[in-house]
């Protein structure tokens, strides 16, 4: 995949991103990034129901349902192919096009005022350093509906904004002198949430013990999943000790539990599996984070770089804005989340 094209596809999942414009629609949650997906997809190319169950992540049955009531609210409609009627690719009704203009108005401003302040070349910049960790597969299953993140909004869009704000916060502190490794703390940033389980409302990433809880193990399990898949981002000692710290410590001032070892599965990891398959320097780099700030069993305490400390400020003010209330906050703890379409 060329660089050219990862842009265009971050670009677009961005744009797709805009709860104004579904809930003056009347139409939220799923349904309505399905339509802001066929609205942005439809000027490159036919859209068709497979393509829309794999960007959500959705079984063939689910995508059915819910195109079904997209065609029920006279918003979209199925044309046979002229060359194979067995494809039906999906359109705009006459009744979409009615509000496209204010589609399509939200959707531009939401980009512009993401990516405001960056320029086409800092633009290039910024997909440079993500290019590797973006493409990989795991990362594009968390920007599906499989991994919604803070209420609906996907684990993939949440990172991404941090990604986008830390490295406009690096940019403003280079003007001052002051001096930052961009390139790690955008990786920091990409990786920081790279946990192992959809957390909201699933038993299976649950823990009856409070520490071990998502809120506080997930920084581990992100690490551990970031040297995993991107091995060649350890490679360098410093920078291996930079993101390992950063990662460990992005939920300040929240803490992270305590590692004594990896020999046990002592904190509930639900990576735990790959740890035999993990460097024992690394895991020792990682044991050590965790110690830093101790207090009985937790590690209370902000990164010990500048990097750190900036994706876990840039992680605040997003996450801060993503929950629009304070409502979905409590699901960190208890992993219960009612503010999500089931």
């Amino acid at each position: 995949m060329e660089t050219g094209k990862v842009i265009n596809k971050i670009s677009n999942r961005l744009r797709r991103r805009s709860k104004k414009i579904q809930e003056s629609i009347g139409i939220s949650g799923a349904k309505g990034n399905i339509l802001n997906y066929i609205l942005v997809e439809s000027e490159n190319h036919p859209v068709y129901q497979k393509e829309i169950e794999e960007e959500f992540g959705l079984r063939p049955s689910t995508a059915t349902e819910t195109l079904k009531n997209l065609e029920q609210a006279e918003l979209i409609c199925r044309v046979p192919e002229s060359e194979d009627g067995r494809y039906k690719k999906i359109v705009f009704t006459e009744q979409a096009r009615k509000i496209e203009h204010i589609l399509r108005k939200e959707i531009t401003e939401s980009e512009e005022l993401l990516l405001q302040g960056i320029t086409e070349e800092e633009r290039k910049e910024f997909f440079k350093i993500i290019y590797k960790i973006f493409r990989h597969k795991e990362f594009q299953r968390r920007m599906t509906s499989e991994f919604n993140h803070h209420n609906d909004i996907t684990l993939g869009y949440h990172v991404l904004e941090v990604a986008l704000c830390t490295y406009k916060t690096c940019k403003k502190k280079i003007e001052k002198g002051i001096k930052v490794n961009i390139d790690v703390a955008v990786k920091i940033a990409m990786l920081h949430d790279f946990y192992e389980l959809p957390w909201q409302n699933n038993k299976e990433s649950s823990s009856k013990n409070l520490i071990h809880k998502h809120g506080f193990r997930h920084p581990i399990e992100a690490v551990i999943n970031a040297i995993y898949y991107y091995p060649f981002l350890f490679k360098n000692e410093l920078e291996s000790i930079m993101i390992i710290d950063g990662i460990v410590h992005h939920m300040y001032p929240l803490a992270v539990p305590v590692l004594t070892g990896f020999d046990t599965n002592e904190i509930e990891l639900k990576n735990y599996d790959k740890v035999k398959k993990i460097d024992k320097n690394l895991l020792d780099k990682i044991i050590y984070s965790t110690n830093r700030g101790r207090i009985i069993k937790l590690s209370l305490c902000k990164s010990k770089f500048i990097e750190g400390r900036i994706v876990s400020n840039s992680d605040t003010f997003v996450s801060i804005n993503n929950y629009e209330s304070l409502k979905g906050v409590p699901a960190l703890i208890t992993g219960v989340n009612k503010n999500i379409e089931v």
